[in-house]
């Protein structure tokens, strides 16, 4: 495990924040979709992660309408098919 300075890490992590308006791109690296269930599948065997249950997905797109109408906001379509809420 490296150690860095609480600075450093901030400078770090605030390189990977986009400005407003910016539209990050996802056709390269881990998420390419060429690799990504492959690539993925391998990151959560290498964090000892376990696999994505189907069931929970379809529970949670269950949820979704449940969170729009009591939060009055609209889910937002995702890349990867699934919804996410925009608050």
């Amino acid at each position: 495990m490296v150690q860095i300075a609480g600075s450093e890490f901030n400078g770090r992590l605030l390189q990977l924040v986009l400005p407003s308006g910016f539209k990050r791109i996802r056709h390269y690296g881990l998420l390419a979709p060429a690799a990504k269930r492959e690539s993925m599948s391998q990151a959560r065997a290498l964090l000892e992660m376990p696999q994505p249950q189907r069931q929970a997905t379809e529970d949670a797109q269950a949820w979704l309408p449940v969170v729009f109408v009591t939060t009055a906001h609209a889910p937002a379509a995702s890349p990867t098919g699934l919804t996410a809420v925009k608050c």
